[in-house]
């Protein structure tokens, strides 16, 4: 059951490596599936629909419970401006 309307997330458009569609989506949700079945369905689904003839399409998908914590929403700030690393995503 979706919490709220979806969001389209736009992505930093200065990053060489961008996508062709270049952004991403938040769904708000509540499931009575444990978080290993939804990132499993949400796996399955995206490797089904992305584009894998194309090498520079490499999907990410994040699963979170609960309130966003301070420390991703800065980051989400700081990666609309700049050009941030794998490491610093993890």
């Amino acid at each position: 059951i979706f919490a709220d309307y979806p969001n389209l997330i736009r992505l930093n458009p200065n990053i060489p490596w961008k996508s062709r569609g270049n952004a991403g989506i938040c769904l708000r949700f509540y499931s009575p599936r444990n978080s290993n079945e939804i990132l499993d369905m949400a796996f399955n689904h995206v490797e089904c629909w992305r584009d894998q003839l194309d090498e520079k399409n490499q999907p990410g998908i994040m699963l979170l419970m609960g309130e966003v914590p301070h420390y991703i929403k800065e980051f989400g700030k700081k990666a609309l401006y700049d050009v941030l690393s794998v490491e610093e995503a993890q």
